[in-house]
């Protein structure tokens, strides 16, 4: 209950359950450690250091809250570029993201098209509400920091403004 309680108080940063359970277990083991001489902490390290254990990956929690929807929307929408004419904004609704967690890499699929991006181009997750009352579906709108341009059957991505990792470092 006390988990769950921390994981509804922590939606606003973005910490999932196991982001959570992580964090506890790790101050945890840091006031055991304090406890604990020397020679016991070095010998249990070392017994872990053997085991193979995986790596965080900083995209988990964008995984887990992108799971939660099942259709989504681009912003700024895709920009067709068609010669001789004014570049034209397309509202195209896509039905499959594929993200992988450890790479970042995301791939969205719909209608026609496929879109690969990356977890770092992404600014914000903003759940559709008007959508989903329209239809069955979990709508959300990804805000990205790049522009997506279409010209001919490629698109290109045009950097709009910084990163959230960039931001981070500054």
């Amino acid at each position: 209950a006390v988990i769950k309680a921390i994981e509804k108080h922590c939606e606003h940063v973005g910490w999932n359950k196991s982001q959570i359970i992580n964090a506890l277990f790790e101050k945890g083991l840091f006031e055991l450690f304090n406890r604990l001489s020397d020679g016991t902490v070095d010998a249990v390290m070392d017994l872990a250091a053997a085991e193979r254990v995986p790596a965080f990956s900083p995209f988990a929690s964008m995984a887990e809250r992108l799971r939660s929807f099942n259709r989504f929307r681009i912003h700024p929408s895709v920009q067709k570029q068609q010669p001789g004419r004014p570049d034209r904004h397309m509202d195209i609704v896509w039905h499959d993201l594929q993200l992988d967690s450890q790479s970042g890499d995301i791939t969205l699929s719909g209608e026609q098209w496929t879109l690969p991006l990356h977890a770092s181009h992404l600014s914000a997750v903003i759940a559709d509400s008007v959508r989903d009352a329209k239809d069955s579906f979990r709508n959300a709108i990804l805000d990205l920091n790049v522009a997506i341009v279409l010209n001919g059957q490629e698109f290109s991505l045009l950097p709009l403004r910084p990163t959230y990792l960039e931001r981070q470092r500054n």
